[in-house]
């Protein structure tokens, strides 16, 4: 598998002595951003309210990096859990982050604009939007200066089942934000930038991808960018 024989040729990578956040990392794509972090060597906090996901998430990690991974029992898209996170990690952690992603969890969208009633429609932009505005105003200023902030977000198609209309509007609006948060943090700040998905493999599909890619493969990549803001 390409994660495996890209992992074998990086004797020479190692993230040590870096700390990375992942919201959303007992998730599908986060799930395999957490565990690619943790095998390359870097400490990686996530935080979710759902505690069974934090201790399944836990189950899935290798006993050897299990000491490397921080849950936190706190919902990190809303202002009073992202506050709780931020406390934890200045308590458990000396010096700055390395690494923030922001992969909030993408369901529920799955219908035409016009038959959205409004509640449901403040509920999409509260979940999906503000949560990242949130998160944004508070681990940016953990990160030092050369630190990556990582935005997971979707393309949508005519095939996409989460339906179009809200999708695309919630993701246009995504990056929007993500472009005037470089554009602020350009000259002094860390590096913020959004990672659009396409199709995801997950385990529970078939064999074969069909040109999806895994979430393994998000995580070496983004291991990879970590890296990168390190040396550079």
């Amino acid at each position: 598998m390409l994660v495996e024989s890209l992992l074998s040729d990086r004797s020479q990578t190692s993230l040590d002595d870096a700390v990375a956040l992942v919201v959303g990392g007992t998730g599908a794509v986060g799930d395999g951003i957490t565990r690619m972090l943790l095998k390359c060597g870097a400490s990686v906090v996530v935080p979710s309210h759902d505690r069974e996901q934090l201790q399944a998430l836990r189950d899935r990690i290798a006993p050897a990096e299990q000491d490397r991974l921080l849950c936190v029992p706190a919902n990190a898209s809303k202002q009073i859990g992202a506050q709780e996170v931020r406390r934890t990690i200045d308590r458990d952690f000396e010096g700055p982050l390395d690494l923030v992603v922001a992969a909030v969890d993408d369901e529920d969208r799955g219908r035409a604009l016009k038959d959205l009633k409004l509640d449901a429609w403040n509920r999409l932009i509260d979940r999906h939007l503000t949560s990242h505005l949130v998160l944004a105003k508070t681990f940016l200023p953990l990160l030092q200066n050369g630190g990556q902030y990582l935005m997971i977000g979707r393309t949508a198609g005519p095939d996409s089942p989460l339906g179009t209309g809200p999708l695309s509007a919630i993701e246009a609006a995504k990056r929007a934000l993500a472009r005037s948060l470089a554009a602020e943090e350009e000259k002094s700040g860390p590096t913020v930038t959004e990672l659009v998905l396409g199709p995801l493999w997950t385990p529970d599909q078939a064999d074969e991808h069909d040109g999806g890619i895994t979430a393994e493969e998000i995580g070496l990549f983004v291991a990879c960018l970590m890296e990168t803001g390190q040396e550079g």
